[in-house]
């Protein structure tokens, strides 16, 4: 019988739950040296070795790639091309009257705009349109540029959905962000509000804090869509603990 073979047989030995001693009795009783035994018992657990060392070289090469990636994901998210440029207010400028809007001519405003030598102008809730730049600033304010990143593995950007009312509009976490209509079926969380609540957020000072009020009250809910191994992998767990 050649090495392999006897090589194959002591494998199976082990798989059989055989000792070492008891191979090593066995061989000997059929003729074999001990040497000769013990360097073919060497060659026949030396796969199981190399199998526990190509898994700790992958676990370990795992957790640099993580801390890699983790490392270079920490940075803010770009906004308008440029790191640390600042989005404004949309609502600058503006003094916005909550309750019924008097049927007057006077009160009559044109798609949001605000002219440069305006100040103060009044306009009534119903007038306002949540755009596209009322997504950005909020997401700006309530840290999601800096606490949401792409997915460390996959690296799948984040987005998020929000429904104000009939107003749907979906964020993605790009190298710029990109807010656009609808509802996105691949985001990983959805806000969902009324248009009093977002504006109400917006015209303060501080609008993370109106905005995490509302979540408490119930105003606006958060839906999770992800996965809970998606969500940690994207940062939502400090985007959550600021809004707790």
């Amino acid at each position: 019988m050649d090495d392999k073979e006897l090589v194959k047989r002591i494998r199976n030995s082990f798989k059989a739950k055989k000792s070492r001693a008891e191979i090593t009795s066995a061989m000997m009783k059929r003729g074999y040296k001990l040497e000769y035994t013990e360097a073919l018992i060497k060659k026949a657990k030396r796969p199981k070795k190399i199998l526990i060392t190509s898994a700790i070289v992958s676990v370990v090469l795992i957790s640099l790639l993580v801390a890699f990636f983790a490392i270079f994901d920490s940075t803010p998210t770009l906004v308008g091309g440029e790191l640390g440029f600042t989005l404004s207010n949309p609502l600058d400028g503006f003094n916005v009257m909550f309750g019924e809007k008097p049927i007057t001519p006077e009160n009559i405003l044109v798609n949001n705009s605000l002219n440069e030598d305006q100040e103060d102008t009044e306009v009534y809730l119903e007038d306002i349109t949540i755009t596209p730049e009322f997504i950005s600033y909020l997401l700006q304010e309530i840290g999601a540029l800096e606490a949401l990143h792409k997915n460390i593995i996959t690296r799948e950007i984040p987005m998020i959905n929000f429904k104000i009312e009939d107003t749907e509009y979906n964020a993605a976490f790009k190298d710029v962000l990109d807010v656009s209509e609808g509802l996105n079926p691949e985001a990983d969380i959805q806000f969902n509000s009324n248009k009093e609540s977002i504006v109400k957020a917006m015209l303060d000072d501080d609008p993370a804090t109106v905005f995490k009020n509302s979540i408490i009250d119930g105003t606006t809910t958060i839906e999770t869509i992800a996965g809970e191994t998606e969500l940690f992998a994207k940062g939502y767990l400090t985007l959550y603990d600021s809004l707790k």
